[in-house]
């Protein structure tokens, strides 16, 4: 016989099973059982406990249904089977699935993604717990033949399943194996006969659960379930049961009359506004609560950080004023893995002992990564990536600065694979330890894991590579340094990570006894073992149980284990957040799924069961508030991303029109809460204040005097009184730091000027303290860069010391030397980087393609024109072919600037020589008149006046960037001249040229025969012979040399500041993109414009007429 409660949550049935129980105690009957789920059986006794108001029992037991089949089976049939626990099955699956890759149709080549083999896993689990054998499997796969992917599908599950079935019939037995034979065991047991069983906390059941309830039933004196359940078949919120009723339904068929159905009905609390919540947040159509709302709150606040501020300082104050226990509050949120570090947080800083209800995986510990790591590199041989993953993880043999040395060595010269098997050879002024140290370093690496090969070597069984694991995990002290770091994490306080330090180890041991029980003295691999191992970590989770008894519980609305509560917060009341946006459903599609349901195979929960349970679920949370229920959202996530209200906020304010939300604007008062964690809030206020140029509020004026006057908090609070007037503005240096750091003598190029225009701080790190960025064993975009300019400058020394004209190289002479150049030049690069990685070698290929694009376009434009080159690679400077440009700012100190110029070409006729100079860039770079005004552009007219100033009667015809690049273009035709005529156009040189008739036709001599665009500058002659408007960069004379005037008066006063020691942290804001945007500093610097002392300093659009009536009459904004 089997007896069903059945009611909502406040309907009284779970009392009903209550007094039941304490009636069965008080008669003096024993062999009393009560069945919960297996992660709610601790907060079951405790409730029993409190509720049936008792010290202790030993006539009741509290247990899930795993336990009782153990009892059963150990007591009944005494079966000798080992035990494959969850991860044990993922093992034996990942072993599986390799050994049947070939014949496997679908799933074949998906082995090896992550998260697969869990999958597979839970689909076997669900075929197994609903009692569908691989014959049931196969015979479904026969009424599809010939329909696709489903039945190939089916297949390769029915293949997997008779394997999986095989290896069980070794002696082994898996959970759902024991239920079974837990099931024959009934009716043997002597303690089921005099036994009355309660089962209570379910609201769905497998159909190998359902059979032995039926077995429990039969044999027991009495078997009573409770069933959330709605008894009115019409209620409105009946959807929310609907996966309950259809539970019912199962019982009635199976029962028929054997079962008894007693209903409840909804009992009203004191809290009438809770009740009327509960009974209608699902409920179509729904009634209003017109009164006062006074057991709801409802938040909303700027961000997520606020959100959490709130809820937890609402908890510190109901705990102050209610008297309330930490335990009788909770908070609940739908995404743990985003909020719940940021709530543990906060809940330290109040001072409010809390714990996080999460799942805890082995996988990301550092003794789970040690081990993994630690086979994966002997597997994959010594890859940068496991090696390092291993030694950071603190249970190598190397300490800390060692690992850091080492990692830099590696890095620097792509030592990797078998180049950490002989000693250590390469090495450059760069390196920073000796060689002889680096080696020893190294030694102590490889040794150990090439003793493990060895042993492994010897016997290469399940059993014997887990004796030599063992023994490597003994030889690097795992045990030792485990203890230690335990002790540690207790010693600060952080018990709950210590437990969980604590229990990896042990895990770690008995994924390796259950490897040699399953697999024993197998044959197999090192990376095979590796495999699976990695599987069982990856399966393995840590339990961790409340430190104390008294701790506030975060959890989520799934698996949340919470009580009946004073008060219920539940967080991230968002779209996409609550409700969820359902799981993903597996290697099954929804249609497919559907497909096997209807053939009688149930399979998984698609996203409308989901959606129906998420539902039930969350109305099972809400009968938990029993005096408050606190809903809360926010506008913006952890990084600031915009966040809309759930619809759920909308339903709150529909049953309940006169709730109004709160907002983050509150009364001072309300923030006051303990020592603790009242000192935040005050110093934020305070800082608001500042911001806004008031005075703060008296209440918390009042406070800060409080604070003030305990000898305890003042250390604390004089630091915080110092951040929160903390404007990140930086001294000046004097004249002795800034001789220091530069000399007196500064030198500096145009390129660093235009660091120094950017933001004067970025300079002084970049230039005066020089970090060093650690060199890597890489090809990057500036090497290609760096490599395609010098291989340029090569080709250009070549020819002129030939004496050959660029135009007079043919093409075929003009590839080959380009391809032995940039050969030559990557041979000696980064020590023969480019051979390292099939890669590199493309992208060696690709800067061969580059450099011959380069010099094709450069020759015709030579042939085009009528300049022609004077100098390349012009160096100037002191002791250099051409003199520095040297500003003089007082008797000792002076700026000297120096540089190499890519390319200068001449046009000499009777009135003068006109001079044009070319930059190569690798990156797109454009000349605009606003930026040489701002001083952000200084380079190419710097230049140009160094090879002015070089030449007599020298004038400015142009100052030009070339991009070194091979462009995609859209074409009609596949003629060749016709795309390289489109390219050529491409890379036109862009940058300022004189508005002369003369300097242009002599840039493009096409241009005196025809009118129209050309194909060297990036200007157009219209018919009437005017330019056109498409034209860029046309600059009149007079301009040209303000322009050349302005770039010197700005490059000294740029000097003139930092003589005088301004290292602002002051980025400029160029066209609304800051120049923080690619600083590698900004970690240094902090830069943040809410602080007082960091502001951007704005450099707004101007058209270049503009610049121009500036320039020329006078106007500046430097």
């Amino acid at each position: 016989m089997l007896k069903i409660l059945a009611g909502r949550n406040d309907s009284g049935k779970t009392k009903e099973m209550y007094r039941q129980i304490k009636d069965a105690l008080q008669g003096g009957e024993e062999n009393l059982i009560v069945l919960v789920p297996e992660q709610y059986t601790l907060e079951a006794e405790k409730e029993l406990m409190e509720v049936l108001e008792l010290q202790g029992f030993f006539q009741l037991e509290v247990m899930g249904f795993n336990r009782l089949v153990d009892d059963l089976l150990d007591t009944a049939l005494e079966r000798e089977k080992t035990i494959v626990t969850a991860t044990g099955k993922r093992m034996i699956l990942k072993r599986i699935l390799k050994e049947e890759k070939k014949e496997l149709q679908v799933f074949g080549s998906m082995i090896d993604k992550s998260g697969f083999i869990e999958e597979v896993e839970n689909v076997l689990q669900n075929f197994k717990e609903n009692m569908v054998e691989p014959e049931g499997l196969r015979g479904f796969a026969r009424g599809y033949e010939g329909t696709g992917m489903l039945e190939k599908k089916v297949g390769d599950m029915v293949r997997i399943y008779e394997a999986y079935q095989r290896y069980l019939e070794k002696g082994y037995t898996d959970n759902e194996h024991r239920i079974a034979e837990g099931i024959e065991a009934v009716s043997q047991s002597l303690r089921i006969k005099g036994s009355r069983i309660w089962i209570h906390g379910f609201h769905t059941f497998t159909k190998q659960l359902v059979h032995f309830i039926k077995a429990l039933s039969d044999h027991a004196q009495g078997v009573v379930l409770t069933l959330d359940l709605d008894v009115d078949d019409d209620a409105p919120d009946k959807e929310v049961f609907g996966i309950n009723r259809k539970t019912l339904q199962t019982f009635r068929e199976l029962w028929a009359d054997e079962l008894e159905v007693e209903l409840f009905s909804s009992q009203r609390s004191s809290k009438k506004d809770l009740d009327h919540l509960k009974q209608e947040f699902f409920a179509y159509p729904y009634g209003k609560w017109t009164e006062e709302v006074d057991g709801i709150r409802v938040l909303e606040s700027q961000n997520v950080y606020r959100e959490i501020d709130h809820a937890v300082k609402e908890i510190a104050v109901l705990a102050r004023e209610k008297g309330w226990s930490y335990k009788d509050m909770g908070v609940v949120v739908n995404d743990l893995s985003s909020y719940g570090f940021a709530i543990q947080r906060t809940m330290e800083e109040y001072g409010i002992p809390c714990f996080l209800d999460a799942k805890r995986s082995m996988a990301d510990k550092p003794l789970g990564l040690f081990v993994v790591s630690s086979l994966q590199v002997l597997v994959r041989n010594y890859r940068y990536e496991d090696v390092f993953s291993m030694l950071k993880t603190g249970f190598s043999n190397l300490e800390e600065g060692e690992w850091e040395s080492l990692e830099n060595y590696c890095l620097q010269f792509g030592i990797r694979g078998s180049q950490w098997k002989t000693p250590f050879h390469k090495c450059n002024n760069k390196t920073l330890l000796p060689l002889e140290e680096l080696d020893l370093l190294r030694e102590k690496v490889v040794e150990p894991l090439e003793r493990l090969r060895s042993r492994v070597r010897q016997a290469p069984t399940f059993a014997s590579i887990a004796k030599a694991l063992y023994g490597y995990l003994e030889e690097n002290r795992v045990v030792e340094k485990t203890q230690a770091l335990t002790a540690a994490l207790q010693q600060h306080g952080d018990l709950e990570h210590g437990a969980e330090n604590n229990q990896v180890f042990n895990r770690i041991m008995e994924l390796l006894d259950e490897l040699v029980e399953v697999f024993g003295e197998e044959k197999t691999t090192l990376r095979e073992f590796a495999e699976i191992l990695k599987e069982g970590v990856a399966a393995s989770e840590l339990g961790v149980l409340p430190a104390s008894g008294d701790e506030v519980l975060i959890g989520d609305v799934k698996r949340s284990r919470q009580g009946s509560l004073a008060a219920l917060f539940i967080l991230g009341v968002n779209e996409g957040i609550l409700p969820g946006e359902g799981e993903t459903i597996g290697i099954f599609t929804t249609r497919e799924g559907k497909v096997l349901e209807d053939g009688g195979i149930p399979l998984f929960q698609d996203h409308t069961y989901q959606a129906i349970q998420e539902k039930y679920l969350f109305q099972t949370l809400l009968s938990k508030g029993e005096e408050r229920i606190y809903f809360s959202c926010a506008q913006a996530d952890f990084e600031g991303s915009a966040m809309r209200p759930s619809f759920y906020m909308k339903r709150l304010k529909e049953l309940f029109p006169r709730l109004e939300s709160g907002r983050d604007e509150e009364d001072a008062l309300d923030w006051i809460t303990n020592a603790r964690g009242t000192l935040r809030p005050m110093v934020a206020h305070f800082r608001h204040a500042m911001d806004q140029g008031g005075k703060g509020d008296p209440v918390w004026e009042e406070t800060y005097r409080w604070y003030a006057s305990q000898e305890e908090w003042k250390d604390r609070l004089d630091q915080l009184t110092g951040a929160m007037t903390y404007a990140n503005k930086v001294d000046k240096l004097d004249r002795d730091q800034v001789e220091g750091l530069y000399g007196k003598t500064i030198k500096n190029s145009v390129t660093s000027l235009e660091t120094y225009g950017q933001c004067p701080f970025r300079y002084f790190v970049r230039y005066g303290l020089h970090p060093a960025q650690r060199p890597v064993y890489e090809v990057s975009i500036p090497d290609m860069g760096e490599l395609l300019h010098d291989s340029l400058q090569e080709y250009t020394r070549r020819l002129q010391g030939e004496g050959t004209p660029w135009e007079d190289v043919e093409e075929e002479a003009r590839i080959g030397m380009c391809g032995a150049i940039v050969e030559e030049k990557i041979q000696m690069y980064k020590e023969g980087v480019f051979a390292s990685k099939g890669r590199y070698q493309y992208l060696a290929y690709y800067l061969n393609r580059l450099m011959i694009r380069a010099v094709n376009t450069l020759t015709y434009h030579m042939s085009k024109g009528a300049f022609r080159l004077e100098k390349a690679e012009a160096a100037f400077g002191e002791d250099r072919e051409y003199s520095p440009v040297v500003f003089t700012y007082d008797e000792d100190i002076r700026m000297v600037l120096e540089g190499r110029i890519d390319r200068m070409d001449v046009l000499r006729q009777d009135d003068g020589v006109y001079v044009k100079i070319i930059d190569y860039k690798t990156g797109e770079k454009t000349l605009e008149l606003k930026d040489v005004y701002y001083g952000l552009t200084l380079q190419l007219l710097m230049y140009l006046q160094v090879c002015l100033e070089s030449i007599p009667q020298a004038m400015p015809a142009g100052a030009f960037y070339f991009k070194l690049d091979d462009p995609m273009i859209q074409a009609y035709s596949h003629e060749r001249e016709e795309m390289d005529r489109k390219i050529t156009s491409r890379l036109r040189l862009l940058g300022l040229l004189v508005k002369k008739m003369e300097v242009v036709t002599a840039m493009d001599k096409g241009l005196e025969e025809d009118t129209g665009d050309s194909d060297v500058v990036r200007l157009k002659i219209k018919k009437d012979g005017d330019f056109g408007k498409s034209s860029k960069g046309l600059v009149e004379a007079a301009v040209f040399d303000r322009l050349l005037e302005h770039t010197m008066d700005v490059a000294r006063k740029m000097g003139k500041e930092i003589i005088q020691g301004n290292i602002a942290v002051s980025p400029v804001k160029n066209d609304g993109k800051p120049a923080c945007r690619f600083c590698p500093y900004k970690t240094i610097c902090q830069f943040d414009d809410q602080f007082e002392g960091n502001r951007y300093r704005i450099r707004g659009k101007l058209k270049d007429e503009e610049v121009v009536n500036r320039l020329m009459g006078g106007r500046s904004d430097e």
